[in-house]
């Protein structure tokens, strides 16, 4: 796909022909300077999608200050096309954006880069975008200045103000879902998702092995095909390769959410570890692992066989809500068995540290508290504080780039915190992983996952309950 096209564009363009071809529409997030009749870009993200909706606020007239705009646009799949040409010349026609004020969208010359390769899932947090994705972005190739002396600190002042108000420039961005922070230069993004992702991998006790992959694509038309990968050199033979949507599969929409398609396949012997992945056509898009466990969970299950006391000392299952210390020790255990190099530091005579350390070996880290009752805002502010010095202190001292995640692992089920208490936590940069997570991280422990999938799916999954539980009410 798109192999030996010179231009950013045309490249961009042949890497988007799965979403292209399938009808898609195209999200666009813009903030802009009104000038002279016109509507001149300052940051702009456009989202190709097969969704004719986009979560968050959406109109013509989300900002109105200092003589900026900001708006939301859904086109339609007869005009991305149009989009499209409007924005790689440098000119968006206002026919094609129906929410834009009525103005045609001015772009500056811009030098575009599009990354051939995926971008991770986990990297696009900053846009409503759950898969990996393929990326265009630019900027102008000169020097270009858009706010007169003072006219942004005006601009930021007066945002509190604004209905609906923002706290930031930066919190402007986030809101709209076009970026982490507010780019002094003209930007523009434009965002290609597979929508493609393995949902379930693992091995079952009859040997089977259940595959799902989800989708946002109504059609598949061949084009989507999972792989499986023995990873012990003695099961090679039993490779495969098997195109979704066959008689095979089974397909189910779910509610309002991705088309599920599943199947089963039953080796005729037990064939220990495999990689499972999905492919759209020639190219690799989502990945997961599944058979045994890893060395630490067999060697955790010889001393503790049914992982009683593992459970006990989470509060899993009928088990009671365990004692304070006893739950520092269950999760730096849970920790442990999901690959990190997780240390209990709780202790009386270390007020300054954490509850729990763990590390992967990438140089990510969990700065972990454990409570068993509902936190408190200001423990979650001196979480974060401490976080913060933590990795300050090792970056200044050693010269180590390091990401400290602090998190908070709770002894009851996410869902028992309310939207508010979720809001303030996840606002101050924090996770939360109760009863709920911590069942999927051992889930994980069992499929063999390793040490940097789990991290994140603690950082990923503590943080989407706040969506999770918004969307469901």
């Amino acid at each position: 796909m798109a192999k030996n096209i010179d231009d950013p564009w045309k490249r961009f363009i042949a890497l988007s022909e799965p979403n292209l071809s399938r009808n898609c529409y195209a999200h666009v997030s813009c903030i802009c300077r009104k000038d002279d009749g016109q509507l001149e870009n300052l940051n702009c993200c456009v989202i190709l999608s097969p969704m004719p909706t986009i979560e968050g606020p959406t109109g013509s007239n989300l900002l109105d200050a200092e003589g900026l705009v900001a708006f939301r646009d859904t086109v339609p799949p007869e005009k991305v096309q149009g989009l499209l040409e409007g924005l790689r010349a440098g000119l968006v026609p206002p026919e094609l954006l129906s929410t834009g004020a009525g103005l045609p969208l001015s772009l500056h010359e811009y030098q575009p880069l599009c990354r051939d390769k995926f971008t991770a899932a986990e990297h696009l947090n900053l846009y409503p975008v759950p898969v990996a994705a393929f990326l265009l972005e630019a900027e102008p190739s000169g020097s270009t200045r858009f706010f007169v002396d003072g006219q942004d600190e005006r601009l930021e002042r007066s945002l509190p103000s604004c209905d609906p108000p923002y706290n930031d420039l930066d919190g402007l961005v986030r809101d709209l879902a076009i970026g982490h922070r507010w780019s002094r230069r003209p930007r523009l993004c434009i965002v290609s998702p597979m929508w493609l992702e393995i949902g379930v991998a693992e091995q079952v006790e009859t040997g089977e092995i259940v595959m799902q992959v989800l989708t946002r694509w109504q059609e598949l038309r061949g084009d989507v095909s999972v792989a499986l990968l023995p990873r012990s050199p003695a099961y090679l033979h039993h490779k495969a390769l098997m195109t979704v949507a066959s008689p095979d599969w089974e397909c189910e929409k779910l509610g309002d959410g991705p088309y599920s398609w599943t199947s089963r396949v039953a080796p005729k012997q037990p064939i220990g570890p495999c990689d499972v992945v999905v492919n759209y056509r020639d190219r690799k898009v989502d990945s997961a692992r599944t058979g045994l466990p890893n060395t630490r969970v067999l060697a955790h299950q010889f001393l503790d066989p049914d992982f009683r006391a593992l459970e006990k000392r989470l509060g899993l299952g009928d088990n009671k809500k365990p004692k304070a210390d006893q739950f520092e020790e269950g999760v730096a255990w849970l920790l442990h068995l999901c690959g990190m190099s997780a240390a209990h530091y709780g202790h009386k005579d270390m007020q300054r540290a954490p509850d729990i350390l763990a590390f992967t070996e990438n140089f990510r880290v969990l700065f972990a508290e454990c409570t068993i009752e509902p936190p408190s805002l200001d423990k979650v502010k001196n979480l974060r504080s401490r976080a913060a010095a933590y990795q300050k202190r090792v970056i200044h001292h050693y010269g180590v780039e390091i990401f400290v995640q602090p998190a908070l692992f709770v002894a009851f089920p996410e869902e028992e915190l309310t939207d508010g208490e979720l809001e303030s936590i996840h606002d101050l940069d924090c996770v939360v992983v109760g009863t709920t997570g911590m069942n999927k991280l051992i889930e994980g422990a069992f499929q063999g996952e390793d040490a940097e999938s789990m991290f994140f799916s603690v950082v990923v999954n503590g943080r989407e309950w706040r969506a999770t539980k918004t969307s469901l009410q």
